[in-house]
């Protein structure tokens, strides 16, 4: 008799649990002959829906039917994850809209995106934030929060603008859509990025009054050092500049070159590239390398190269940059 309540106090660790599917889903078998998402595992700590989306789209072209994608979506999960999908009650769940509900109820809890179009309202441009940066930081947050349409984004963001001209801009004129205000934003922006910068007349003035570190221009004692020393030296100071440097000497190249600044895209670039590919060249083709058989875990689909991340190719920018212009 105590061997027995002993053995049944003792855990059978071999005993694997069902799953939440219904006998509809586990009698299915689409699974069987798809190949392995190339998708990162969910293991509780990334964002719920960025997951959602990544799976969806990487099933979307493999013509999985609901049962599929329900049988298919654990093997995305490791870790706490997967031992959470495996401690929820047998027959529970019996379409994929029921295991996405589940699933984001759990998790989303454990992510910092915003949640509702109320939380669009709290993002406000700093006094001391360019135009540019607030409203890169908005479209990423607007892109995080998924229960918002554009009419209240267009009015969370002119709501959050600093008093500003663009502000002023914003309130007089007869903009109407989200993705106008942007493209107003987005010119603007660079319009206050490049007036922000010194121009020549001004660099110049600066140059001539700069003076360099641990130097001190006004100690006429070490001044008269130095003459002494040209005049025994036979040195003249004609023709040199006022730190010893010929003044003939072409001057030193300027390298502060202006950054890109691109319109902000309410879609990647990659979706770009897809859906208009008819208008945009092929890129230049180049000889092969060595580098091109690296794995640098970076890849880029215009000019497919692995130096770099379709969303980071400059090439690509300047193109969809330059077909926005043409309308």
């Amino acid at each position: 008799m105590e061997d027995n309540q002993t053995r049944s106090q003792v855990p059978d660790w071999g005993k694997l649990r069902p799953g939440p599917f219904t006998e509809r889903i586990k009698k299915s078998r689409e699974d069987r002959e798809v190949q392995p998402l190339r998708i990162p595992f969910y293991t509780c700590v990334e964002d719920p829906l960025t997951h959602l989306h990544s799976f969806q789209s990487a099933v979307g072209c493999k013509g999985l039917s609901d049962k599929g994608q329900c049988l298919l979506f654990p093997s995305s999960l490791t870790e706490a994850a997967l031992n959470w999908f495996y401690r929820l009650e047998p027959g529970t769940v019996n379409s994929f809209d029921e295991l996405k509900q589940i699933f984001l109820n759990h998790f989303m809890i454990q992510t910092d995106r915003l949640y509702s179009a109320d939380d669009l309202y709290t993002i406000r441009q700093r006094e001391d934030e360019p135009l540019r940066e607030h409203a890169a930081r908005f479209s990423y947050e607007y892109s995080r929060c998924p229960e918002t349409d554009d009419r209240t984004a267009y009015d969370a963001f002119k709501s959050g603008l600093r008093s500003s001209h663009f502000r002023y801009l914003v309130h007089s004129s007869n903009w109407r859509t989200y993705d106008e205000l942007m493209r107003q934003a987005a010119v603007h922006a660079k319009a206050e990025y490049f007036n922000s910068k010194p121009g020549p007349t001004t660099r110049k003035e600066e140059s001539t009054t700069k003076s360099y570190p641990g130097r001190n221009n006004d100690s006429s004692a070490g001044n008269k050092r130095n003459d002494d020393h040209d005049g025994r030296h036979g040195n003249s100071k004609k023709g040199r500049g006022k730190y010893g440097r010929n003044d003939h000497r072409a001057p030193l190249p300027n390298r502060d070159r202006a950054q890109e600044v691109f319109t902000l895209l309410k879609t990647t670039y990659e979706i770009v590239l897809m859906n208009e590919h008819d208008q945009i060249p092929k890129p230049t083709t180049r000889k092969p390398n060595r580098q091109d058989n690296r794995d640098t875990g970076k890849f880029c689909r215009y000019p497919q190269q692995n130096s770099h991340n379709t969303e980071d190719c400059i090439s690509l920018r300047k193109i969809v940059e330059c077909l926005i212009r043409e309308g």
